[in-house]
């Protein structure tokens, strides 16, 4: 794997660091996403334990049997470590939402970051949740701990990202984690119209 300016780096150092341990075995990159997979349902339980047993017991089937997760966790793919990574920032971030503690804000941030760097979905996932969380933080602690508090979440994800990011400026000159959409933009919305107005397939006005 070469970094580009497309792929966000995590996934891919995660299965080159596991080829590399495992000596180029072929099922490596299946048996680490099982484990993520995994790793994924029992958080979930985690997660949904605040509204009892059943609850809990029943958000861990629906991750571990949903189809798309089991079709995903068979490719190599970022979708295994992405959810992981999803849920881990949300367990993290109703623990800083409940607590004074500083470990779920500095966890918080830092899978929101890992999260951006496994798939860029996650880019401004802190940015829309800010409003509602700052919202119950100062309903439980008053205007200036509430924003003490999230400032440190925000803190954590953008050092985490700030490595790649300045990467990115350098080799790229751009500041931004992915050039993905520009890419999307050109292969699919362009591409759709160049097809409409030229009367060609989608794979032929893609081209």
């Amino acid at each position: 794997w070469q970094p580009d300016a497309l792929r966000t780096p995590l996934y891919p150092l995660l299965m080159t660091t596991g080829y590399a341990l495992s000596g180029s075995w072929p099922v490596t990159s299946l048996l680490l996403n099982i484990l993520l997979a995994a790793v994924s349902v029992v958080l979930t339980a985690r997660l949904a334990r605040g509204l009892g047993q059943r609850a809990a017991l029943t958000a861990a089937f629906i991750v571990a049997v949903d189809p798309a997760s089991v079709l995903y966790t068979n490719h190599v793919v970022a979708e295994a470590l992405f959810t992981l990574l999803l849920v881990a920032t949300a367990l993290s971030l109703r623990r800083a939402l409940e607590t004074q503690a500083m470990g779920p804000r500095i966890l918080a941030g830092l899978f929101a970051a890992l999260a951006t760097l496994a798939k860029p979905a996650a880019t401004y996932l802190l940015l829309w949740l800010t409003p509602f969380a700052l919202a119950a933080l100062v309903r439980r602690v008053g205007w200036r701990p509430a924003l003490k508090s999230w400032g440190v979440v925000l803190l954590v994800f953008l050092v985490v990202l700030t490595p790649w990011l300045a990467r990115n400026v350098v080799v790229h000159g751009f500041c931004h984690v992915t050039a993905i959409q520009e890419l999307n933009l050109l292969l699919w919305n362009v591409a759709v119209l160049e097809g409409r107005q030229r009367q060609l397939g989608l794979r032929d006005a893609q081209a």
